[in-house]
């Protein structure tokens, strides 16, 4: 949305603008009832504001801010987002650098407690006079928010173009009923799509919707939205395509939100002043995040390991096994490879029919022996063998070796064909002796993990 450049022209306010804006000042007498401590400040606990900025002001913001992705999204409706931390320094936006914000999970159990990086709207359409800065400014003298408060600006776009869209509504934010955790917040439409219904606003007094406060209604081009978060829960309704759209900006939907003070986003604290809480969210993104970590640092030990004995590991085909993994844990391991290559096998042929399992109990001293003997008298295709520690499992080969039996090979390969294997043992320095057809060989074995394949 916009080029990488930004010209940005000032625009006086007309005056019709300038009436709308001076009544959005006026106190309006609120009671006290259920407001936070310290709270009162004669604004209603919500305002729906008609003309919050010129025409040619929401023009300027849409040719020349930058949006990109938005990765949580790929639970709602398509988003692209760029945010800017700001504050107000004598009478001017002063923008920060900061390209990430981290809410705290008690207000946002869907996308709360990790860090989500974004684009950066330009600092351009902060300068003095500039429309995202007017906005701002209007945002803080509504509220009295005093200056070198950080306010967080989020600029984003719906995009409501899958097909099942114009068969049942989807969400447009990925939460319901909530709270954001900040004091105050504003939403300012730059842009509504002719052919959506719904995504439409409601406010609540409590989480389970039992108490509505007032109707839905929707932001239309340049109305904006007031409202306390930290004394009312907020929420943008479903939303629907509705007969055949033209071109893509028929069902789209953009907006700008601030929210203040923004400190506790920076930090990823709680707000004492809201305690609001948030619905309990049966996605939780920060737990796919958790589990995304832990891919990077498993897939870039394995990768070491890997290169430190075969050398680049882009010359080789890796084969990763799991009866495991889950459809979301497969598309996060597919983010680390390169081409990669999905085998599925029935689950009904996977089971082994007369698979027997015995033990014998020996003294440490008999162990050797009794492994010799057994793989003298079994007829065997295949044979694995755990032992304890990587001790073990070196003197085991020099074992194997000592007996005349075929040369044993540290992990092991054929054909330009490598693999590591990893089995789910309870000590992490497990090791195990495999024998293939012919061959014997030393192979690693870590807990816990499941296998990837990577072409």
């Amino acid at each position: 949305m916009g080029n990488n450049f930004c010209a940005v022209e000032s625009v006086e306010p007309t005056e019709e603008v300038l009436v709308n804006v001076e009544k959005a000042f006026e106190k309006t007498p609120t009671p006290t009832t259920g407001l936070p401590p310290g709270d009162w400040d004669g604004k209603p606990m919500f305002e729906h504001i008609q003309d919050v900025m010129p025409e040619a002001e929401r023009q300027q913001i849409l040719q020349n801010v930058v949006l990109d992705d938005d990765p949580s999204s790929k639970h709602f409706a398509r988003r692209e987002k760029a945010i800017r931390f700001v504050t107000i320094i004598n009478g001017r936006v002063q923008p920060f650098t900061q390209n990430y914000f981290v809410q705290d999970a008690e207000y946002n159990d869907f996308s709360g407690g990790y860090r989500r990086y974004y684009a950066l709207i330009n600092e351009c359409l902060f300068d003095p006079g500039a429309p995202i800065a007017e906005v701002v400014l209007n945002f803080a003298k509504y509220y009295s928010i005093p200056e070198k408060t950080a306010i967080l600006v989020q600029i984003q776009t719906n995009h409501f173009d899958q097909a099942q869209y114009g068969k049942s509504r989807a969400s447009v934010t990925g939460q319901g009923i909530h709270t954001d955790g900040a004091d105050r917040a504003m939403i300012v439409c730059l842009h509504r799509g002719g052919k959506l219904e719904g995504a439409e606003n409601l406010f609540h007094g409590s989480l389970d919707g039992m108490d509505p406060l007032g109707d839905e209604f929707a932001l239309h081009n340049r109305e904006g939205l007031y409202f306390k978060d930290n004394s009312v829960y907020h929420q943008v309704t479903r939303a629907v395509v509705v007969g055949k759209p033209q071109n893509p900006e028929e069902i789209s939907r953009t907006v700008i939100i601030m929210h203040a003070p923004a400190e506790i986003f920076m930090q990823g604290l709680p707000n004492p002043n809201n305690t609001l809480g948030s619905n309990e969210a049966e996605t939780k993104l920060r737990d796919e995040t958790e589990v995304t970590k832990a891919l990077r640092v498993n897939c870039s030990e394995m990768h070491r390991e890997l290169e430190k004995s075969f050398g680049s590991a882009r010359e080789r085909l890796v084969m990763i096994f799991s009866a495991t993994l889950s459809a979301d844990t497969r598309d996060i391991c597919k983010k680390f490879m390169q081409g990669p290559h999905e085998i599925t096998v029935d689950e009904s042929k996977l089971t082994l029919h007369g698979l027997l399992q015995y033990y014998i109990r020996l003294e440490e001293r008999q162990k050797n022996k009794k492994l010799f003997d057994l793989l003298d008298m079994l007829e065997f295709n295949q044979v694995v063998i755990f032992v304890k520690t990587v001790r073990r499992a070196m003197a085991l080969d020099g074992l194997l070796q000592a007996i005349d039996r075929d040369e044993a090979m540290k992990w092991w390969g054929w054909g330009g064909w490598v693999g590591w294997i990893e089995m789910k043992i309870s000590d992490p320095s497990d090791f195990c002796v495999m024998r293939w057809p012919g061959e014997w060989f030393l192979g690693a074995v870590e807990p816990a993990k499941d296998f990837m394949m990577e072409e």
